[in-house]
């Protein structure tokens, strides 16, 4: 369980470390505050991985080509510091062209709005540090990819390929 931390304070354009399973992290970034849509947060997420956060290089620019997904996702981890900020940087994507923009016109109904926990268990599946197909529907994770294409090559299958660990 995390130590308790002051609030973080942080803000359009912050670069901020996801903690890994492994104990690496990886890399998001705020893209959009949306109080209308359950108070969630509009997070970028990359391919960049580090051993620590100290360690993890925030390009200048970002680009996006390393993004892997662009999600609504609670604020809760960004809030208390398990999310530390590292730095503030220019998005590398229009929101217009975020996929959760759309909805907004709509007054979000339709929006999906994940957990900071299952970003963070995405991330490390991504990454191949625990089963892509872990949750009920196996297929689960590969609807959070911005893109079928960027789904990592030799991701870690559960041994029964049910999506059981």
């Amino acid at each position: 369980m995390d130590s308790p931390r002051k609030r973080q304070r942080h803000k359009i354009g912050d670069v901020f470390a996801v903690p890994l399973v492994d104990g690496s992290f990886s890399l998001g970034q705020v893209l959009s505050y949306e109080p209308d849509a359950l108070n969630s947060v509009g997070c970028a997420f990359y391919s960049i991985r580090a051993l620590d956060p100290k360690s993890l290089v925030v390009p200048q620019p970002l680009s996006r080509e390393d993004i892997v997904s662009i999600l609504l996702t609670t604020k809760d981890l960004l809030n208390r510091g398990r999310w530390p900020v590292l730095a503030n940087r220019a998005a590398p994507i229009p929101l217009a062209h975020c996929p959760y923009d759309r909805f907004r016109s709509l007054k979000w109904v339709g929006a999906t709005i994940e957990g900071s926990a299952i970003v963070e268990q995405f991330l490390s599946a991504y990454h191949g540090l625990s089963p892509w197909d872990q949750f009920a529907d196996p297929k689960y994770l590969d609807e959070l990819l911005l893109d079928a294409a960027l789904r990592p090559p030799n991701v870690l299958l559960s041994m029964n390929g049910r999506g059981d660990s």
